[in-house]
């Protein structure tokens, strides 16, 4: 939902984060407490050599990958995408894990969301459209109605152009799947992510790149060119889990 968001307001930040394989959240957390951006902008960031003077010295002692405030950034991005205000990041489902005041974390979503320019201004303009046409269509031109007052007509009209986008994907994805191999069938269908059976005397390893190249590729949302990878996971019939990586 993060590139699809990123396509339909025309975040240029984040659109050549996500094309360039960026770690977003420490960019945006450098952005957010206006740190300098470390020499390399990939996830190398967090060990590499060229980046030691960043992680001690220009910015206050980053502990890597799992750094509290890039945590917080990760957080506050995913429960302010669909939020009204930055008011919503005291509805997010781990927010009370950073152990924060409520008026702390209030004020951090503000730090967040004006580091975002680009991505607020877009988002209330199309929310506005929306409110105003009392409908939205996703990426392929499914309509939902909206209804209630301004607010609700909005905040539904940008969840139906970004979620139903999302759907849109997934199911042109099942059909294409499905299509080339027509012995396997869906197990669970979990809006971004599919569960899939295939019969065992398929070889995993084939099985797997074919499977990548059908449902990692580039979408074009509302204009936009935007390419989604996934993570892949396999599991016998002993119930044995294995991490896949291509």
């Amino acid at each position: 939902e993060a590139r699809f968001a990123a396509a339909i307001t025309g975040d240029t930040e984040d659109l050549e984060a996500f094309a360039r394989g960026y770690d977003i959240h420490t960019l945006t957390t450098c952005r957010m407490f206006q740190y300098p951006l470390p020499p390399i902008l990939t996830k190398a960031l967090h060990t590499a050599p060229e980046c030691e003077d960043w992680r001690q010295g220009w910015v206050p002692s980053w502990s890597g990958d799992g750094d509290r405030r890039r945590h917080l950034n990760k957080t506050l991005r995913y429960a302010l995408q669909n939020g009204w205000d930055h008011k919503a990041v005291l509805e997010a489902k781990d927010a009370d894990l950073f152990g924060l005041p409520k008026d702390d974390l209030v004020r951090y979503a503000k730090m967040y969301l004006k580091a975002k320019p680009a991505f607020v201004q877009a988002r209330a303009r199309i929310r506005d459209e929306c409110a105003r046409a009392k409908v939205a269509r996703t990426m392929r031109g499914f309509p939902r109605r909206l209804f209630g007052d301004y607010k609700t007509r909005a905040k539904d009209g940008w969840a139906h152009m970004v979620s139903g986008s999302v759907s849109d994907a997934v199911a042109e994805i099942l059909v294409d799947w499905t299509r080339e191999y027509p012995e396997a069938h869906v197990v669970l269908n979990s809006h971004d992510g599919v569960t899939m059976a295939f019969p065992e005397r398929l070889d995993p390893q084939s099985t797997l790149t074919a499977s990548r190249s059908l449902v990692e590729r580039t979408w074009t949302v509302f204009g936009q060119p935007i390419f989604v990878p996934a993570t892949w996971e396999w599991v016998t019939s002993d119930g044995r889990h294995h991490p896949w990586s291509g």
